[in-house]
């Protein structure tokens, strides 16, 4: 659901990078099929790592906001 409001919700005039947990729901069939339709590369990092990746949100991704 959520890959469908983003989808929806932004302009893709271009291809997209996406950070996610490489948790199951993320990896579905549906949601690989969605990124792909979409040209939106996913990045994954390993689960119940959110919490150490933080300073992710602050020091790299705040810029491209």
């Amino acid at each position: 659901e959520f890959l469908k409001h983003f989808v929806e919700s932004i302009l893709m005039s271009r291809s997209v990078v996406v950070f996610m947990e490489s948790h199951k729901s993320h990896l579905a069939p549906e949601v690989l099929q969605i990124a792909s339709d979409e040209q939106i590369h996913k990045v994954t990092y390993p689960p119940y790592l959110t919490h150490l990746l933080q300073p992710l949100d602050v020091g790299v991704l705040q810029p491209l906001k």
